[in-house]
């Protein structure tokens, strides 16, 4: 269904949205993978998952209630079963709107993160093959929009470098995709070229890829396991540190293993 770019005048209004769209669009393929899986008592399984923690919440007809967090708690309490063989990135796309809904519920989500919102509701509709994710696409696009530079300014390397973004102020980068990607891989060692580090690092208002800022390819203690930087943050909330790093080969290897 066609929209109009959506406006920041109130800057929870997007967040709503996704979350509608989030339901409209999880509804249909929920309900489609547990009546695949379990015939003969979907509904049971359901219910048991999605009020296992809050009993008294639980609809005493029987029924279940489609919200984001009942939809989110059934399909991560029986990934197993019958989510397993859906794309694990959908795991992780469904672990960060859980976390930016409970925000919502409690007044707490930070309207600094509507981009971030917009493009995971995107990427998860889309990864679930919902027809929602076309709107949630223009509502990020939306978004885009109305951060863009006037319409008088280049797109020029020069012009580049003095606005430093397309919102006309430096960068500011967004880290969460990259701790998640790190949670998602599990595995003892992680190398990656500096480029592929940068495909999980995003603009935090308009959720689009940034790469990684100039520092990190010209400075070794950008790589230090320092919490004090968001960036370093982003690893060691994963449970990872830094291990080895190569300016000249832009290659780094996070490492389990604590590093002296």
């Amino acid at each position: 269904m066609a929209h109009r770019a959506h406006s920041l005048t109130d800057p929870l209004d997007p967040v709503r949205r996704a979350f509608t769209l989030v339901r409209a669009g999880s509804v249909p393929f929920v309900e489609s993978q547990l009546r695949r899986a379990f015939p003969t008592d979907w509904l049971a399984k359901a219910r048991d998952a999605a009020y296992r923690n809050y009993r008294g919440a639980a609809p005493s007809d029987g029924s279940i209630h489609w919200e984001p967090s009942s939809l989110f708690a059934v399909i991560l309490g029986l990934w197993d079963t019958p989510f397993g063989t859906t794309d694990r990135r959908v795991r992780t796309l469904v672990h960060e709107l859980r976390d930016f809904r409970n925000d919502y519920a409690h007044d707490k989500f930070d309207p600094a993160n509507v981009g971030r919102l917009l493009d995971t509701t995107w990427r998860f509709l889309t990864a679930i093959g919902a027809k929602e994710a076309a709107e949630a696409e223009e509502l990020l696009k939306g978004l885009r929009v109305e951060h863009t530079l006037p319409s008088s300014a280049t797109t020029s390397g020069a012009s580049r470098a003095r606005f430093g973004s397309p919102m006309g102020l430096t960068t500011k980068r967004a880290y969460g995709r990259l701790t998640a990607f790190l949670i998602e891989r599990g595995e003892q060692n992680i190398t990656l070229t500096f480029a592929e580090v940068g495909e999980h690092v995003t603009d935090h208002i308009t959720a689009a890829p940034a790469g990684l800022p100039e520092s990190a390819f010209k400075h070794r203690p950008w790589w230090a396991n320092s919490a004090g930087h968001a960036h370093s943050r982003s690893w060691l909330d994963a449970g990872y540190r830094v291990r080895s790093v190569s300016l000249e080969d832009r290659v780094v290897c996070f490492s389990r293993t604590p590093v002296a």
